[in-house]
């Protein structure tokens, strides 16, 4: 190792180089010897920096062949440093532990820190419970028009390994408490940006190209509204963009609210009446769309989310709502002129579904070169809805939202 390179410079440049050094065959006390030299440079920077240098040096050396000893050393030292600190913090330490003991083969003692894991995990679900959203969320007073009729819709285009999409789901989930599904339906397509993400799905994708094609017209990216995570639609519109931190996720919820406040005191002569119905594994909805002749002949689309799905992403969200997990493999939907009576019945097996979003998972696995820690499968809490939706514009006419009985 070089003696003489600057200890200042060596949390920059020393981490970054790490890899470099462990692949070349260094001995491992010339490792350990950088390591501290690095974790000595962050010190000098403060705590909070020095920690996160241990961290950075332990992870990099659990994914490295040749240094199992130190690597192992490095996360059990993390371990008992964070033993007071913060439940996120301690479970950062364990799951580093759980990588070196993982590939150190150390069977036992995985069980074990896998166990912590979990313990430390049904804490951290508590923690964020009661701590999102971050304010007060003042209930939707209602319509000021009593004629008002059409129901607003919100599609939330996001992804579980963004940052910048905390503030707008953390918003979607405050609309989820404040307005009515009579009022506001709520519904979040997961993408694999800016990272894998294993709620996508090939029809959040379509979905997503669908939108695409009608506002990406712009030849400047940076004029696309569907360009990127988090992007927003109101009745198929892209009326609010961005997202931004937890700390701005009030203000992205006002913003939201704002929008959807104007749009219900709309009214339309299209309604949406139906039911949706789970029998021997099999989910049945039947729909009948009324009042559409006046638009052209919309489409009807048919969309089955997950209340509540499971999956601590990358971006600390824990808990994530109205997500898309099938469009009953027709995307495009039905045109309503050709739905005899306005009716529409449709089915599918949630056994095959399940088998189906799976191997979109493994595959995805394979393609983007991640294994997620978990697959939420779950299929539980389960709602469908049913969209009239001018297919050219993308404007959603209206809306309604069923339980799955």
């Amino acid at each position: 190792m070089n003696k003489e390179i600057d200890p200042t410079l060596l949390f920059f440049a020393g981490i970054e180089l790490l890899p470099l050094a462990t692949t070349a065959k260094a001995k491992p006390d010339d490792v350990a010897k950088w390591v501290e030299q690095i974790v000595a440079s962050a010190g000098q920077r403060g705590p909070r920096l020095k920690l996160a240098a241990k961290f950075r040096t332990a992870d990099l050396l659990a994914n490295q062949d040749g240094f199992p000893e130190l690597a192992l050393k490095l996360s059990e030292a993390l371990v008992k440093e964070t033993e007071k600190a913060k439940t996120a913090k301690k479970v950062q330490a364990l799951k580093t532990l759980a990588s070196v003991q993982r590939k150190s083969k150390l069977t036992e003692e995985l069980k074990s820190t896998l166990a912590a894991i979990d313990r430390l995990e049904l804490v951290l679900d508590s923690e964020y419970k009661a701590e999102v959203p971050p304010f007060k969320v003042e209930k939707y007073a209602g319509r000021k028009d009593k004629l008002a009729n059409r129901v607003a819709v919100l599609e939330l285009f996001t992804g579980a390994q963004c940052p910048p999409c905390v503030a707008a789901d953390i918003a979607f989930d405050a609309l989820e408490t404040a307005y009515e599904r009579k009022d506001l339906i709520l519904v979040q397509y997961h993408m694999h940006i800016p990272g894998p993400d294993p709620m996508t799905n090939a029809e959040s994708q379509a979905r997503w190209d669908y939108y695409g094609e009608i506002y990406n017209t712009s030849d400047d990216p940076n004029e696309r509204p569907i360009g990127g995570v988090p992007s927003s639609l109101f009745n198929g519109k892209p009326l609010s963009g961005g997202g931004g931190p937890m700390a701005l996720s009030e203000e992205k919820f006002k913003d939201f609210a704002r929008i959807a406040n104007e749009l219900l005191e709309a009214k339309t002569e299209i309604a949406i009446a139906g039911t949706a119905s789970k029998k021997d594994g099999t989910l049945t909805v039947n729909a009948t769309v009324t009042g559409t002749s006046k638009d052209a002949s919309p489409y009807v689309r048919v969309l089955l989310v997950e209340e509540e799905v499971h999956f601590p992403g990358g971006n600390g969200v824990r808990f994530h709502h109205q997500v898309l997990r099938s469009m009953f493999g027709k995307a495009g939907g039905w045109k309503a002129s050709s739905l005899k009576d306005g009716k529409l019945e449709v089915s599918l097996k949630l056994a095959e579904l399940k088998e189906s979003l799976a191997k979109t998972i493994d595959a995805d696995e394979n393609e983007l070169g991640t294994k997620f820690a978990k697959k939420p499968l779950a299929l539980e809490h389960l709602k469908v809805i049913v969209l009239v939706q001018k297919d050219e514009s993308g404007e959603i006419l209206q809306a309604a939202q069923f339980d799955v009985k």
